[in-house]
């Protein structure tokens, strides 16, 4: 990584209110189940963000047509909780930023309603979610040393990030639960 990149991160309108204008995005929100020392806030660089707009999840009702991923992820990881809005703010080489390979565990989930092929790039599914979430742990690797390879990454950021530092964007239409 070389000087400032981008990142993308969805939350609710109603957690994005409730931090104050000199608060912080705090990373110990992160996944309940991941060790203390690993738990991050989520986000998309820009790169990223593109990989998860454009793989396709299949919908559990196979009548319905795929959805792109990162909408599938919203409405059901974030809409769900309130009104999904975007945030985007600078990561420096001076934020502890690791990324992981998603693809493992999301395959999982979408299991046994995956599509095979998917762009071309269909990585071994796993088994159980044990096996799932090791390949996401053993996949982690410092931003510094990401060679953009993984097919669903997600950044996770170990330091907070001040508020001050983060803006609210325009929501893409195209994500809209």
């Amino acid at each position: 990584m070389k000087g400032i990149m981008k990142f993308i991160h969805y939350t609710t309108q109603q957690i994005w209110d409730s931090i104050p204008k000199s608060g912080i995005l705090d990373p110990k929100q992160g996944k309940k189940y991941m060790k203390d020392e690993d738990r991050s806030l989520y986000a998309l660089s820009e790169e990223a963000h593109e990989k998860w707009e454009s793989y396709m999840a299949p919908d559990k009702d196979p009548s319905e047509k795929p959805t792109p991923l990162l909408k599938y992820f919203i409405r059901d990881r974030i809409a769900n909780r309130g009104t999904p809005i975007r945030v985007e703010f600078d990561i420096t080489e001076d934020d502890g930023v690791f990324v992981y390979e998603r693809a493992f565990s999301q395959l999982r989930a979408f299991k046994p309603y995956f599509i095979a092929g998917n762009n071309g790039e269909n990585p071994p599914k796993p088994e159980g979610w044990d096996e799932a979430r090791q390949k996401y742990y053993d996949s982690k690797t410092p931003l510094a040393e990401y060679d953009g390879s993984f097919i669903l990454p997600e950044m996770c950021i170990t330091t907070p990030i001040e508020k001050s530092r983060a803006t609210q964007t325009t929501f893409p239409d195209s994500l809209k639960p």
